[in-house]
């Protein structure tokens, strides 16, 4: 089934079921069956909660969103992977000597192991000059 809409509880179309599930809810998804031609309407809804063990965080870091831009290693004699990154829309910010993409390319590239930095201000940010 393909998900034609993901909303937030108290968007518009989540009071019903935010009255139904309480703060249980954690989003409502629109989906679209193609085989059988209906659209269906799923919830996702916490189960279970509790706290993580000491360090947890440290093993099991938080990816970031598919959108977000990174900051990815290519070394200089790698002329094939610097024209593959090129060839995704990657730029190049000559500060931080890495490749800016959206974390989804970087995952799709195979290049996770090479991120420098996360949460890279995107293009058309302008830092604070002196004056």
């Amino acid at each position: 089934m393909e998900v034609t809409n993901t909303l937030k509880p108290g968007d518009r179309g989540t009071p019903q079921l935010l009255r139904r599930y309480g703060e249980r809810l954690v989003c409502v998804r629109y989906r679209f069956d193609s085989a059988r031609k209906k659209n269906v309407t799923t919830v996702e809804l916490v189960v279970d909660e509790r706290d993580a063990p000491e360090g947890y965080y440290a093993l099991y870091p938080r990816r970031p969103e598919p959108k977000q831009q990174v900051l990815v290693r290519v070394e200089f004699d790698e002329t094939a992977m610097r024209a593959r990154v090129k060839g995704a829309q990657g730029r190049w910010d000559p500060e931080r000597r890495g490749w800016v993409l959206p974390y989804a390319t970087v995952r799709e590239m195979g290049l996770v192991d090479r991120i420098m930095e996360e949460h890279v201000p995107k293009s058309g940010y302008m830092p604070e000059t002196r004056g």
